[in-house]
């Protein structure tokens, strides 16, 4: 079932509540202070589906924010993203990865600003879906901890720096099913680059 705020759902007047309520893309809506307004039946099916429940629905009930979900690292991103498309009024778009230990998942987020300037709705679509690629079949521990006893993972593809071998990241399976307490989050070289490049004027 479907969770939404009763005057979040006046603002969608216009769309199709089937369409967006589907299990097949997981959906959400957020207030204008980006704090959780919507889910959709899809948002609880890949959250099961993946190993998130019941943690995000205890930890990220609707009122919370979407932020207390970000890593600090990508805060600036997502405040920039969200004040210019409301701004702006128009739709703004971004891939990104949305991988379980075992599967590779690049997606397509697209966040419309509502009527008025009163909220968000974020729709998010599976562009690629493969078995991941698995890094030795035995890690060393020594590889990826520091000697504080911190893993350095990527917020972004969640790939873990290996610390013997220079610009290398790996995928550690057992690191994203059960991220350690001890994590570190940045930003790998290429997620980096690629994803949150510098603009030059």
């Amino acid at each position: 079932m479907p969770e939404i705020h009763p005057a979040f759902q006046g603002l969608l007047e216009g769309f199709e509540f089937e369409i967006l309520n589907s299990p097949e893309h997981s959906n959400f809506g957020l207030w204008p202070d980006l704090s959780f307004s919507f889910f959709n039946d899809g948002w609880f099916r890949f959250a099961a589906e993946n190993g998130g429940e019941p943690l995000i629905s205890r930890e990220w009930p609707l009122g919370s924010s979407l932020l207390t979900a970000t890593p600090a690292i990508l805060l600036d991103f997502f405040n920039d993203g969200f004040a210019r498309c409301l701004d702006a009024g128009r739709p703004w778009e971004h891939k990104y990865e949305c991988s379980s230990p075992e599967v590779y998942r690049l997606m397509h987020q697209i966040v419309y600003p509502l009527r008025n300037s009163a909220g968000f709705l974020v729709v998010n679509s599976l562009l690629i879906e493969r078995e991941m690629q698995r890094s030795p079949e035995k890690e060393n521990p020594d590889d990826y901890f520091d000697p504080h006893g911190f893993a350095h993972q990527c917020a972004h593809c969640r790939r873990v720096k290996n610390l013997r071998v220079k610009d290398r990241w790996d995928w550690i399976p057992a690191l994203v099913a059960a991220p350690h307490p001890d994590v570190s989050h940045g930003l790998c070289p290429v997620c980096r680059d690629f994803y949150y490049p510098v603009r030059k004027n």
